[in-house]
C-alpha cells in the first residue's frame, strides 16, 4: 500500500500545520517523508509517527485501507451481477475475493484441499 499524499496534505490543512512542522514532530527527515510517498511498501515506524502526529488512523494515510478495498470491489460486483444476472451473488463475491490473492497462494490452498479430499485422514 502507498501513502496517500491527498490524505496529508489534507489534514495538515485542516489541523493548519505545515509538512514541515509535521515532520519535525514526528522525527521524520523531508528526504525520508518524499522517499515514502514514492515507495510501495511503507516504512511502519515512520507512518506511524506520521499518523500520531496527525492524530488520524494509519489506515486513513494509506491509498487503500480494508474498508476501502471492500467498497472498490463491492461496486465491481454490482458491475458483474448487472451483466450476468443469472449467476450467484455469493460465487461472483468469492471469485472477486480469490482475484486479489496471488496466484501461486491460491494454487498451493486449492492443491492442500484436493490432497485432503484425496486422502482424508483417519481416526
Amino acid at each position: 500500500m502507498k501513502l496517500n499524499n491527498e490524505i496529508i496534505l489534507k489534514n495538515l490543512k485542516k489541523q493548519n500545520l505545515s509538512i514541515s512542522k509535521m515532520l519535525r514532530e514526528a522525527g521524520i527527515s523531508r528526504t525520508a517523508y518524499y522517499s515514502l510517498l514514492k515507495q510501495e511498501s511503507l516504512i511502519p515506524n515512520s507512518v506511524h509517527a506520521i499518523s500520531a502526529t496527525l492524530g488520524i488512523s494509519v489506515e486513513d494515510l494509506l491509498s487503500e485501507s480494508p474498508l476501502k478495498k471492500t467498497y472498490r470491489l463491492q461496486a465491481l460486483l454490482e458491475q458483474v451481477m448487472l451483466r450476468n444476472p443469472n449467476i450467484s451473488r455469493e460465487n461472483a463475491w468469492h471469485t472477486l475475493l480469490l482475484l486479489e490473492e496471488d496466484p501461486l497462494t491460491r494454487l498451493d490452498r486449492a492443491i492442500t484441499r484436493g490432497r485432503k479430499s484425496i486422502y482424508p485422514k483417519r481416526n
